[in-house]
Formats: structure tokens, sequence, C-alpha cells
């Protein structure tokens, strides 16, 4: 089996992984959660990236025969599961809207069920702009520490493979 030295690929295309590593999270924000439901980014040898969505216990015949590996899996979350509902719908209505929003519920929580019973454009629109803001805020940064990870283990990775083939050197003379 020929041997990659996957540590100088990543190296080389650090620019790129990071650009799939962002559009993995911002795939993986949407308003299904599912833990059952990943995206999956993994790269071939000859360092074409591969994003796609797979099942959580499922890994490709590449990665399983060593002539790819699996840079990120990120199950699928629902942004909106991790903020007060109250104060997402106050702050991306529209003061009118709000308003009749208000009238509408006379005396009762903001909650997004209710959004959608009372407006269901309104609450679509409101989904999707705080799922678009929620990756566009944290998938840069999380971005950057899977890529730090990746190079941090890549580089671990040579560092014993060349151990290794020291040792087993050493045991020749």
């Amino acid at each position: 089996m020929e041997k990659i030295n996957w540590l100088e690929i990543i190296e080389e295309e650090s620019d790129n992984i990071l650009d799939a590593l962002t559009a993995v999270y911002d795939e993986a924000c949407c308003l299904n959660a599912n833990s059952e439901i990943c995206q999956v980014l993994k790269m071939n040898s000859d360092g074409t990236l591969i994003h796609h969505t797979s099942t959580a216990d499922n890994t490709s015949s590449a990665v399983w025969n060593g002539n790819a590996i699996e840079l990120a899996r990120m199950a699928w979350f629902n942004p909106l599961d991790f903020t007060d509902e109250a104060e997402v719908i106050s702050s991306y209505l529209t003061k009118e809207e709000l308003q009749d929003f208000t009238r509408y519920l006379d005396g009762e929580n903001l909650t997004l069920h209710k959004l959608r019973q009372w407006n269901f454009y309104i609450a679509d629109r409101l989904e999707k702009k705080y799922t678009e803001k929620y990756a566009a805020d944290n998938a840069p940064a999380w971005a950057d520490k899977v890529m730090q990870e990746l190079l941090k283990h890549a580089s671990e990775y040579g560092r014993a493979e060349t151990q290794k083939v020291e040792l087993a050197d050493l045991g020749k003379s």
C-alpha cells in the first residue's frame, strides 16, 4: 500500500479545506436537528475534497481502505434550539409585525410555534435569516478550530510513522 503524506496534502489544500469546512457547518446548521444525519468532508489522496450528506454510522470505502481521510463530520442541528425564542422573534420581526403578532397573542408568550400559526411566511423568513446569520457568525471559527486539529493530528501521525521507521532501522543494525 502506498504511503500517503496527509500532512503535506492538508497543508497544500488548507484554503480549500477551510472553505469546505465552512460549507459543512453551513449545511449542518439547518432547522432539522437530527443526530443520525450528518455532513461529511473527506479528502482523497490526490487532494480532492468531497462534501456530502451521510448517516452517522456510515464510513466510505475509500476512507476504510486508506485511500481517503475523513476531515470532518457534523450532525445536523437547529440553531434555534440554543436560543430564547422570544428574543429572536423580537429581534427579527419588523416593528409592525411584532405589534400585530403581539395583538394576535393577546397576552400569551412569543413562541415560534405561535408565530408559525399566525403567519407561516414571516416564520419561515425569520428562521431562514436567523439560521443564515448563526452559520455566518459561527462557521469560520469552527472551521479554523477543526483545521488546527487536523494539522496537529496529521503532524503527530507523521511523527509516529517516522518513529516507527527509525525504530525498524535500529533493529536492522
